[in-house]
């Protein structure tokens, strides 16, 4: 806690009290005469790789593997480093108490910081700050880590904590552990039944390292190891916690020379401490910390602070000099005011907004005027910026100071950048390991930060030419110049792991024009170059550009046996469809652990490298070169902001910005995660990280406003759609060219015959053949992207009913989103038509399908029609599917539209799944709609004129229709509250069609006949309609509780009708009447 003190400056940091924890070594001094205690290290003093017992009882430790000694305190690196304590330790410990201060570093591995043990398998106990899962964990057994008792709960510390004191006791008696964490309790554990005494004359006494060999090495710092004989008591513990002298040096007010206005000072202290001042002279600095100049001409005042810090009855106590400033005049304030502004920003390539000071140190107003005041306003905001090419502007800001009446100004000036041209963001990525996640998908942006994803997260195109099947790590580049028309540069990992696990030799270059269509090349790194026919790993791919040599440089990790991954580079040729020579050695880690997902970026004159570490702590580390091709110096700096697994590095540049962004894959949580730095070094987290969730390893690149909006209209959910009246695809198999099937819409979607589909006589002049072997009809690709409402409709007749055999599959692969509509359904429909909608994102992929309540007849010419229409209100699609204009059949939601489903394996005949039967029998008019048909158009299709389709009345609850065409029988379940003494169906009728009665009706009496009639001919039905109270809720609920309170009954649901098993909303509904 500190004192508040009013700040009396914008410009002049205040002075506050900090502590410099890092700084210095920490030990207690209570309880070092004690009988009890058996070992201790401070650290103070080492003999070569010896540590002295400051105990007196000669269990000197000593140093192995790096393990080193400095200012006082035990560093280890994490990378082998321990001390080893001997033997005669354990005998001596019935109850006993583990004492010492720690500086962690997090690992996401398991550790142990301190063990006395004989091997991984005949007993040991021991105690972690942190292991795998971030817990602090105790364990003790006389056997392995099965026979363990003790604990594991959620960590306290973190990687960027100083000195805290950690200790645990344990009761020989009560076989109770206890652990401390400054001082104070933090989890106690009963029914431990091992202690030290119990394990023998133990041989592998360590801190810092495992009794097991797989383990990582603990990382972090050590001072003030202690082992007592005995379990010390509550007090005794907070006692050893503190060490009054190591907070009185770590203590500082900062600068005291030149003090203008008040200081805050700390009256609370590391392991709970407390802080008393005392001033020498209260006139000028009072014991709060509140100063008072002394007037101008005066002379300046000296003036001593006395802090006193204390724990208990102990006490230490420290001064400060401080020098109080005189007042100055009115005119040295202006002065010094105006000299004091540091404005923050590149003021010689100015991109993001200036914060102008309104307050000087002296208390001068302070009052801004720009020169354009439309490009850069009076209060430092960016309004407009110079158009790209046009150059930057040159902006004279001027600051004037004023004091009672008198004015002072400053001149400052800005260099406008101007406008870099872009306006979003593209994301690639890919989404996980199985099915088709490994296919590269793109995501938008506006501001780098909320991304949504394009084509339903779907592939934005299939990688067919991988060798494996599957792509990884895309990462994309803007050429620097266009190159025979190509403008973008794509390379992945050539990587399929469901197939072939962790292991691949080939990468994937991309080339393309336009974002959309994309040329592939795979290189085969161990095919084409000797040297590296074994290598088991080829990852990661990334672009750059090397100003220096004018090419395009590809830089990639490898890995051969029995070694770890390194980073290799090759220059790509003139066609970016391969290398020019053998792959040469770029980077790896100095400690030669592994280097993964490398990405280099140009920075003031030099490239740095972000990749992954893969050492005992992992993360996102830097080296830094001056040429792209190196040598590159490592920084030994991790730079994510979490304590989670990570990897896939990525470096972006915000637009219009001097703010970069560095963005990593929290691929265990599935989310990435972005912080925003200005040098490279220093980096903010962004708070609830927007970016879509389950993606994986990708990187961004920026984007014009034409390409943003070509992108966003072929592939985003916010597109309109031209609707045609007539269909976009009409096949009527009368127009054949060889194997062409001509499209008679006149949309140029023709169609191609394959693996001997013919035609025959059909419904209506010839139709499409299908001999049940093979034979489809493969129709364009991406037939449905420009389609948010769909309708498909085609006669048919079967040979025979076969189970799954197609109409027509619509997609790109079976693991990708796909719709289908098959004469015969699976799943306890055989027999039934279905018509199905599969959506395949991470985690699960879920299938919307409408099957009819009748069969097909084979050898008989039917009508199948399936339509999708959009629902404006919740955002869902609608199917239905009609047999002969009949509405056989609808579910009501599907959050799959038609344009998100792949588009390269659209086929009449066929399934995408390989097992599924091939249809068998003829296909007739096939026709494609971008809109959905109404029911009267259906009608008109079917040729069924002596039939009621649909009722069109919103006040229909469609769920509950029931028509039966075979007893001529219509029931319709109306909402609440409609007038049914009054009420019209609104029927859909064929053209030429009359119907009676054809005005509302009262149908409280009971039911109504309708006839309809056209020709001569006539058919009647009989026409149920009933109030149905049922949903009570409007909406898509479920689980929901009732209760009844105050007179009215409550009803708590969940809210469903979002994908999968999410939700994002709840809801509270009350009724005096269980019905309103």
């Amino acid at each position: 806690m500190f004192k508040k003190v009013l700040a009396l400056l914008v410009v002049h940091v205040m002075i506050l009290g900090i502590f410099n924890l890092s700084a210095f070594a920490i030990s207690s001094v209570a309880l070092t005469d004690d009988e009890s205690l058996l070992v201790w290290y401070d650290f103070d003093q080492v003999n070569g790789i010896q540590v002295p017992d400051k105990s007196n009882n000669g269990f000197n430790g000593t140093l192995y593997g790096g393990a080193a000694v400095v200012d006082g305190y035990l560093n280890l690196n994490g990378s082998g480093a321990y001390l080893q304590m001997p033997q005669g330790i354990s005998p001596r410990l019935t109850s006993y108490t583990v004492s010492m201060f720690v500086k962690p570093r997090i690992q996401s591995a398991n550790t142990f910081l301190f063990t006395l043990g004989n091997s991984d398998s005949t007993g040991y106990i021991f105690f972690s700050t942190t292991n795998a899962e971030n817990n602090v964990k105790f364990g003790a057994t006389l056997t392995n880590w099965q026979g363990e008792g003790g604990f594991s709960v959620p960590s306290p510390f973190s990687t960027n904590d100083d000195w805290r004191h950690f200790a645990f006791t344990y009761d020989y008696n009560t076989k109770t552990v206890i652990c401390y964490v400054d001082g104070v309790e933090f989890h106690r554990q009963g029914n431990v039944t091992v202690a030290p005494v119990d394990l023998g004359n133990t041989y592998q006494n360590y801190i810092g390292r495992s009794q097991y060999s797989a383990d990582a090495y603990y990382k972090g710092m050590v001072d003030d190891f202690r082992i007592y004989s005995r379990a010390l008591s509550a007090n005794e513990v907070a006692e050893l916690a503190v060490d009054l002298n190591y907070v009185k040096d770590s203590l500082t007010l900062g600068d005291l020379s030149q003090v203008r206005s008040d200081i805050t000072l700390p009256v609370t202290g590391p392991f709970n401490t407390t802080i008393t001042w005392q001033s020498s002279n209260e006139e000028y600095l009072t014991s709060d910390g509140i100063v008072k100049r002394p007037p101008n001409g005066t002379g300046n005042v000296d003036v001593t602070l006395t802090a006193t810090i204390s724990t208990g009855a102990a006490s230490v106590t420290k001064e400060f000099t401080v020098t109080i400033l005189q007042e100055l005049s009115e005119e040295e304030k202006l002065e010094f005011d105006l000299d004091s502004i540091v404005l923050e920003g590149n003021l010689s390539n100015l991109r993001d907004n200036l914060t102008l000071p309104k307050k000087g140190t002296e208390g001068s107003t302070i009052e801004w005027r720009s020169s354009h005041p439309d490009y850069l306003s009076h209060d430092g905001v960016i309004l407009k910026r110079p158009e790209k090419g046009s150059g930057n502007l040159e902006v004279t800001l001027t600051a004037t100071a004023y004091v009672n009446g008198k004015s002072k100004s400053k001149d400052f000036t800005i260099s406008l950048a101007e406008d870099e041209g872009y306006y979003g963001y593209l994301f690639t990525y890919f989404t996980g390991n199985s099915g088709m996640d490994e296919q590269i998908r793109y995501a938008l942006s506006t501001d780098g930060f909320s991304f949504k994803a394009l084509n339903g997260n779907d592939p934005m195109f299939i990688s067919d030419k991988a060798t494996t099947g599957g792509v990884r790590d895309p990462h994309i580049l803007r050429l620097e110049e266009p190159k025979d028309g190509y403008k973008y540069y794509m390379v992945a990992t050539d990587l399929r792991t469901a197939t072939h696990g962790w292991t691949n030799q080939n990468i994937v270059l991309y080339k393309s024009k336009d974002l959309i269509n994309w040329e592939h090349t795979v290189v085969e790194i161990a095919k084409l170059y000797p040297r590296f026919s074994t290598i088991t790993r080829a990852w990661a791919p990334q672009t750059i550009y090397d100003k220096d040599a004018g090419k395009y440089m590809v830089y990639w990790s490898m890995k051969f046996p029995n070694d770890q991954d390194k980073l290799y580079y090759a220059y790509a040729n003139d066609d970016f469809t391969g290398f020019e020579s053998e792959p040469q050695i770029l980077f790896y880690p100095p400690d030669n652990n592994s280097i993964i997902d490398a990405d280099i970026i140009p920075f003031n004159n030099q490239y740095h490298l972000f990749y992954k570490y893969s050492g005992s702590s992992a993360g996102i580390k830097k080296a830094v070169s001056d040429k792209v091709t190196g040598p590159y110096t490592d920084g030994n700096k991790f730079y994510q902001l979490t304590t989670e697994a990570v990897e896939g590095s990525g470096m972006f540049k915000l637009i219009n910005s001097d703010k970069y962004v560095l963005m990593y894959d929290v691929y265990a949580s599935g989310r990435y995660e972005f912080a925003v730095t200005t040098d490279l070094e220093n980096y903010t987290k962004v708070p609830n990280n927007a970016a879509l969730l389950g993606v994986r390893h990708g990187t961004v690149m920026p984007i014009t406003k034409e390409e943003y909006d070509l992108l966003n209209t072929l592939y985003g959910d916010g597109f309109t759609v031209e609707e045609k009246v007539e269909p976009i695809l009409h096949y009527t198999f009368d127009e054949i060219e060889g194997t062409k099937v001509v499209d008679v819409s006149g949309n140029g979607n023709d169609g191609t015959m394959l693996n001997g589909a013919t035609t025959q006589s059909g419904k209506i002049g010839n139709a499409l053949y299908l001999n049940g072997s093979g034979a489809y009809v493969k129709l364009p690709n991406d037939i449905l992207k420009r389609t948010r409402e769909l309708t498909v409709s085609a006669w048919v007749k079967t040979s025979s009913s076969i189970r799954s055999q197609r109409i027509v599959d619509f997609g790109s692969h079976q693991d990708d989103s796909y719709i289908y509509f098959t004469t015969s359904g699976s799943g306890g429909n055989d027999g039934y038509p279905q018509f199905t909608i599969r959506e395949f994102k991470r985690p699960t992929g879920e299938s919307r399908r409408v099957s009819a309540t009748k069969k097909i007849r084979d050898n008989e010419w039917t009508l199948m029609t399936g339509v999708i229409k959009y629902n404006e209100f919740d955002g869902t699609y609608m199917m239905t599917m009609y047999m002969n204009g009949e509405r056989v059949s609808r579910w009501e939601r599907s959050n799959v539209a038609p344009y998100q489903i792949g588009g390269l394996n659209n086929m009449i005949g066929k399934s995408l799944w390989s097992s599924d039967p091939a249809f068998s029998g003829y296909i007739d008019d096939f026709r494609i709609y971008n809109r959905a048909l109404s029911p009267k158009e259906i009608l008109d299709l079917a040729d069924a004129p002596l039939m009621i389709g649909d009722s069109m009345s919103k006040q229909v609850k469609q769920f509950n229709v029931v028509f039966d065409q075979t007893n001529n029988t219509i029931y319709l379940p109306v909402k609440l509250g409609t007038d049914i003494t009054n009420f019209d169906p609104e029927f859909a009728v064929a053209d030429g069609v009359e119907i009676s009665p054809s005005t509302p009706q009262d149908f409280s009496k009971g039911p109504v006949k309708y006839t309809v009639t056209k020709d001569g001919q006539s058919r009647e039905y009989t026409v149920t309609v009933s109030v149905d109270n049922n949903p009570v809720l409007e909406g898509y609920y479920a689980d929901p509780e009732i209760l009844y309170y105050d007179g009215k009954f409550y009803i708590y649901p969940t809210t469903d009708g979002y994908a999968s098993w999410s939700g994002r909303s709840f809801s509270v509904f009350s009724s005096e009447d269980l019905v309103n």
